[in-house]
């Protein structure tokens, strides 16, 4: 009976825990037209992801990584115009203006997988979670469309 009232004790405990963490509803950003390219397991390349992230609150949001289980990594990566083009640069974070919406391109900023677990069928989607460096997490489902493909139609 003694460890029965023990771990009724710790049951609050445990739940204080796991609040430690930033919700994921703290930092008021939102996401639209997340999609992925398709992409083969073993294919010639590492397929890019998209996504336009709505910052409505009063501080400046910063991603720093994306997590997902259909990749061993994901590369934050930025587009820099150059006299010869184009140069992707990998950064370690990606911010978000107070008040700013981020459309992410080929020509600003993406993520990129490495090591993909499985292929990457059209139609299909991919769950990942992004995280922020306030430790909140918000979860998003990228939907897989060929790289030609526009989303938004």
């Amino acid at each position: 009976m003694k460890n029965v009232l023990r771990a009724l004790l710790l049951v609050p405990l445990l739940f204080a825990c796991l609040a430690v963490g930033a919700p994921a509803d703290s930092l008021p950003v939102s996401v639209a037209d997340a999609w992925i390219q398709v992409a083969r397991r073993d294919g010639p390349y590492a397929p890019n992801a998209y996504v336009t992230l709505t910052n409505g609150g009063d501080a400046t949001a910063v991603l720093v990584r994306v997590d997902t289980a259909a990749a061993k990594s994901v590369a934050l990566q930025m587009a820099v115009a150059t006299d010869g083009g184009t140069t992707v640069r990998g950064v370690p974070t990606i911010a978000v203006a107070p008040h700013t919406t981020l459309p992410m391109s080929a020509e600003t900023y993406f993520f990129t997988l490495a090591g993909l677990q499985r292929d990457l069928v059209e139609g299909e989607t991919v769950p990942a979670t992004l995280r922020f460096a306030d430790g909140s997490g918000l979860a998003v489902l990228f939907q897989v469309h060929a790289p030609t493909a526009d989303p938004g139609q």
